[in-house]
């Protein structure tokens, strides 16, 4: 009785969920890996201009465990995908003006169906022994992009499931 309507991830095959901010009410999307990998970067920002036409832009990120990897390019994408026994692959979409100078804050959202929250936070000034000190409290993360801030993964998120 009941779910007979829903998708299981063995009878999809490889999948890539992408989530949302809540405040968008789109709830986590499910793609097919392969449609992912063939259409590339360019399916993203046609997605995102759809999702936000006149509002703020998108940026892409992939979680995992104290790593961001942040999603900009073909290249980017397809890496995430060339372990061919990684069966679903989980996606954020966060809006771009959360980015500033400082520190990038990411904090899990409750719910699976909608990205994390990640906003700025300032840093006051740039003192090496202040930095030194970030590193050694083990919850900083360097990120790949060189143009992006250092990010802080907070500690009590539970990662998403399908």
């Amino acid at each position: 009785m009941g779910g007979e309507g829903q998708l299981h991830g063995s009878t999809l095959g490889r999948v890539c969920t992408v989530t949302f901010p809540e405040s968008y009410g789109t709830p986590r999307v499910i793609l097919d890996a392969d449609y992912v990998c063939a259409t590339g970067w360019s399916f993203f920002m046609e997605l995102f201009a759809s999702m936000a036409p006149t509002s703020s832009a998108f940026r892409l990120c992939h979680l995992k465990d104290d790593e961001i990897r942040w999603v900009r390019d073909d290249e980017a994408l397809l890496a995430l995908f060339e372990d061919g026994s990684i069966r679903h692959q989980a996606l954020h979409a966060v809006e771009e003006h959360a980015f500033m100078d400082g520190k990038v804050m990411v904090h899990s959202h409750l719910s699976p169906d909608f990205s994390p929250e990640i906003y700025g936070v300032a840093v006051a000034g740039n003192d090496e022994d202040e930095q030194d000190d970030s590193l050694d409290d083990g919850d900083d993360i360097a990120l790949e992009d060189e143009d992006l801030p250092d990010a802080e993964v907070v500690p009590d998120v539970s990662p998403s499931t399908l």
